[in-house]
């Protein structure tokens, strides 16, 4: 019984798409549609215009007239018809009561958050439940503290390499004042966990050490006086031009760390702090001795101070010093600390996600 109101509702909803023919019944002009299985009782009434029905269902019913067996196609489980009677074989276990027979018809579902399709330009991704993928499909950005601490000398590229490579950078018309920094760089993007490999998009994650390098090494030692080296700083080589959040996963939670990149280097933050690392592992914090990390980096993501920064982060000695930030501070204080170190002294890295230049998935 179900199955024969089901395709009766089936017929009607097709009649209004003018596609009557397709099952094979015919409908007369004024015929009303209803939630049971009779021709009476409230709904919609069909059209009795010869308008809005065309000469193409006349021809039908004409043609159904001539052969009486055609209005009605019975199989086994099945009956199509636009006169129903009464069924003296119904019990209550069959009856369909209104609400159930509204909602006979055809399910489209819409796109939705959580689809496993990223669906444009609603969603930046969608894969709420990665921690680079927030709950309304919105890409974030993580940060993180690295969970080894370094002196300051943070790279040790040799000079003939160094300069061959800058020559190289030069020759391809690219700028070669980051050289230094990809070595850092590689220091934010060495043995990471599975759920930082990746970003929100599934594709491979890419994240840059949180600091200020300046390129006056190249200027001096290699002779390139004459080239305009580029300063390196987060404000000109990470990707800023974005409202995405940054957040940290920390203890197997995520916290949200500011709302966006301006937001991030200024002292509009949240109330969380950067303070876990890599594998999600709080830093312990140390009153007396708080935890740091070098930075050199002053608001907006550009230079603190010239020159107090480990010389050029070459330099591991106590005759040097270089800037750093508080781990653990949910202030600018994370960034731009009270005190610099000396060099001999080990500091923890910042390392920030990058957002993709490019969406893989179109």
């Amino acid at each position: 019984m179900a199955k024969s109101i089901q395709t009766k509702l089936l017929c009607q909803g097709l009649m209004w798409l003018g596609l009557l023919q397709l099952c094979g019944c015919t409908l007369e002009p004024g015929t009303v549609f209803t939630g049971d299985d009779s021709e009476a009782g409230s709904g919609m009434e069909a059209p009795s215009t010869t308008a809005d029905l065309t000469s193409s269902t006349a021809a039908m019913t004409t043609s159904n007239t001539a052969e009486p067996d055609s209005m009605m196609e019975t199989n086994s489980d099945t009956v199509v018809s636009t006169t129903s009677t009464t069924d003296p074989t119904t019990t209550d276990a069959d009856a369909i009561t209104d609400s159930e027979t509204e909602s006979v018809g055809l399910y489209i579902p819409l796109p939705f958050c959580g689809d496993g399709k990223k669906n444009s330009p609603l969603e930046e991704c969608d894969n709420p439940g990665h921690s680079g993928c927030t709950s309304d499909c919105k890409l974030a950005m993580r940060v993180f503290v690295t969970k080894n601490k370094y002196k300051g000398k943070l790279h040790s590229l040799e000079l003939v390499d160094l300069k061959a490579k800058v020559e190289d950078a030069l020759a391809e018309n690219q700028d070669p004042g980051n050289l230094l920094l990809e070595k850092i760089d590689k220091i934010c993007n060495s043995e990471l966990p599975t759920n930082l490999n990746t970003n929100g998009l599934g594709k491979p994650a890419v994240y840059k050490a949180f600091i200020y390098h300046t390129p006056i090494l190249f200027t001096q030692i290699l002779g390139y006086n004459e080239y305009n080296l580029t300063p390196q700083a987060p404000s000109n080589r990470f990707s800023t031009g974005h409202n995405t959040p940054y957040v940290n996963e920390c203890n197997g939670n995520i916290a949200s760390i500011a709302t966006s990149w301006g937001a991030l280097v200024n002292n509009t933050m949240n109330n969380n702090a950067i303070q876990c690392d890599e594998d999600g592992t709080p830093i312990p914090l140390d009153l007396d001795n708080e935890p740091c990390a070098w930075t050199n980096v002053n608001y907006n993501g550009h230079e603190w101070t010239e020159g107090v920064d480990c010389n050029k982060w070459t330099g591991e000695t106590q005759d040097a010093t270089g800037r750093t930030g508080l781990v653990g501070s949910n202030t600018y204080t994370w960034f731009k600390g009270p005190n610099p170190e000396t060099c001999n002294n080990e500091c923890h890295l910042y390392c920030v996600e990058q957002y993709p230049t490019k969406d893989p998935n179109g």
